[in-house]
Order: structure tokens, then sequence, then C-alpha cells
């Protein structure tokens, strides 16, 4: 289970991981598989506007303050309106930034 090392005095020594060291990185290893994601389920938002406007659907979850046109057009109010938005329901609620 373990390997003999030896050192320069010529004794072997045998080293055996201990069943609480095992247990407790086997803790520590389940601790943090099932921790929630938190950030890495966040939206990111790319400004591409430099006017003022308002996200033309707020509760859709995507920055567009012109459906009509092609792609995605998002300020950076509406970028922040999405964001704060997305943020309902979540418990401990994320940093929402508010314009």
């Amino acid at each position: 289970m373990g390997r003999n090392t030896e050192p320069s005095g010529g004794r072997s020594i045998r080293l055996r991981p201990s069943l609480s060291v095992l247990a407790a990185f086997a803790a520590a290893l389940l601790f943090l598989w099932s921790a929630p994601a938190g950030d890495a389920l966040a939206a990111t938002f790319t400004v591409t506007q430099t006017t003022d406007a308002v996200d033309a659907n707020v509760g859709d979850g995507i920055c567009d303050v012109d459906t009509a046109t092609p792609g995605n057009q998002c300020s950076l109010r509406a970028a922040i309106q999405t964001a704060n938005e997305n943020t309902a329901g979540v418990s401990p609620p994320p940093e929402a930034v508010n314009a």
C-alpha cells in the first residue's frame, strides 16, 4: 500500500497515507464537485451601441435595442437592464448595476 524509501542513514521508512487524510481529501473533492457554479452561470452582454437606448424586451435575456434590425444591438443601458432582470429569483442575488 505504501512505498519504501531509504534515507542516507540506511533505515527503511514505510510511508502510508492515513485513512483520515484520505477521507478529508474525498470530502473536499465532494464539496467542490457539489458546489454551485455561481459566476459560471452568469451571462455576458457585449455593448455594441453608443446610444442611450433601452432594451426592446428586457425579460427575454437578450440584449437588443432594435429587434427589427438583424443581430443584437446592445447599448450600455440595455445591457444593465438585461443583467438586472436575469438576477430575478437568484438567491443570493448577484450584484446588479442600476442605470
